[in-house]
């Protein structure tokens, strides 16, 4: 029987839309119009996904109550981009997803594929990898630094040397940055995906750099001509693919807060929060945790990575520690003379520089991270280790829209300073 699915709306535009839409996938469509309680109406029917349109009144409490009264059916919303601050609290009345208009066809047929169990995309295997998130509200404070001599440290590892690989990629819309910082010049990259409808292991580890460290590389465009604009639900497919297929995803994010870094970090196992010693991006990386630890689908453990730490005139740790009551994990030290020379050669000082207490650094770092999973995991064969800031909440994972507001300045580039 065909995938049939309940739309509840007013708004004929929308409807028309969401009728066309499933019409050329030959799923069924049920609108409910104009009905104070669609439930009822769709207690007698089977569905197998409802939508919400959130321009509807009360569409909140609408979404609580069908929640409420058909658990076993999943919910989509229907929102238009105004509608983002409504979306956290639709999400947390018990919505399993979203899709935003003006509408994407493949958007709305990956997400509908996935809540359903529909179609190949359902079919994807256990989950074996760890996904650690580079993340922090501020330009130019080394997120891709970090992030590209963390992935190298890790595939060094001797509990990486066989089985599945360490993989580094980039969630974010713009060029990419590590495809520099590797002298890599990948034939695919995440632009080959944008409008993939069924991504499998097979197609994604098609699209990985093999780099000479050891590390696979899912780069971002490396040509302003290969530029697209992909869905945070693809961006979210790849990583769950990658987590697949991976021992451990390293992901790089950009300086400002949108559903693509809210997906990333709803799905991290380890988020590095990382700050310079200046006050502006002090004040980015307490505004990005203190948002983390309010979000009940943030199940990560949550590390403040201090960079540049000891340059003239910086805060350092204990300052950090003494105003704002958050250890830092990790105080990186100011190296600029290391940083831009293995920036500018392309290879990563844990490679070229491995004596060098910045490459040390990165190493103990590596360490720590692996000695918090479980010994299992390193090898692929069990599941994550319990998680810290996990509050409840009706569903986990959910990403965070709301309260992840962009509060300090962006800056330059990233990857280029340390």
């Amino acid at each position: 029987m065909p995938t049939q699915i309940a739309f509840i709306s007013n708004d004929p535009y929308h409807i028309e839309a969401i009728r066309q839409v499933l019409a050329a996938e030959g799923i069924g469509l049920h609108v409910v119009e104009g009905s104070a309680r669609p439930h009822e109406w769709l207690q007698g029917r089977q569905v197998d996904a409802i939508l919400v349109d959130l321009d509807l009144p009360a569409a909140t409490a609408l979404i609580e109550e069908a929640v409420a009264r058909l658990p076993q059916v999943p919910l989509v919303v229907v929102a238009e981009p105004r509608h983002l601050t409504d979306l956290q609290q639709a999400m947390l009345a018990g919505a399993a997803a979203f899709v935003t208009l003006p509408l994407v066809p493949q958007q709305l047929q990956a997400i509908l594929q996935r809540v359903t169990g529909a179609g190949p995309s359902s079919r994807v295997s256990r989950r074996q990898g760890r996904i650690i998130v580079v993340a922090g509200l501020k330009g130019g404070v080394g997120r891709s630094t970090i992030a590209v001599n963390l992935a190298v440290a890790l595939a060094q590892r001797p509990e990486f040397a066989a089985g599945p690989p360490v993989v580094l990629t980039e969630v974010h819309q713009g060029l990419s940055d590590l495809a520099l910082l590797l002298n890599a010049h990948p034939t695919h990259t995440v632009a080959n995906m944008a409008t993939e409808l069924h991504l499998d292991a097979d197609l994604v580890g098609g699209h990985l750099f093999v780099h000479s460290s050891g590390v696979r590389l899912l780069a971002a465009p490396t040509s302003v001509s290969q530029l697209v604009d992909i869905p945070p639900t693809v961006w979210r497919a790849i990583l769950d693919v990658l987590a697949q297929i991976a021992a451990v995803v390293v992901v790089d994010t950009a300086a400002h807060a949108d559903a693509i870094l809210a997906e990333a970090l709803a799905l991290a196992d380890d988020i590095l929060v990382v700050s310079g010693p200046e006050i502006t991006a002090v004040r980015g990386a307490v505004a990005l945790i203190e948002s983390l630890k309010q979000e009940t689908g943030i199940g990560a453990r949550v590390h403040l990575i201090l960079n540049r730490a000891g340059a003239a005139g910086g805060i350092g740790p204990n300052a950090i520690a003494e105003h704002f009551k958050l250890k830092v994990e990790a105080a990186l030290i100011d190296d600029p003379a290391l940083t831009i020379l293995a920036a500018n050669q392309g290879i990563p000082f844990v490679l070229s520089h491995r004596r060098a207490l910045l490459s040390r650094q990165i190493e103990r770092l590596a360490a720590q991270l692996v000695a918090e999973m479980k010994p299992e995991t390193a090898s692929g064969k069990a599941e994550p280790a319990p998680r810290r800031w996990s509050g409840p909440g009706r569903r986990q994972r959910q990403a965070p829209l709301e309260r992840l507001q962009p509060t300090a300045s962006v800056g330059g580039p990233s990857g280029h300073v340390p």
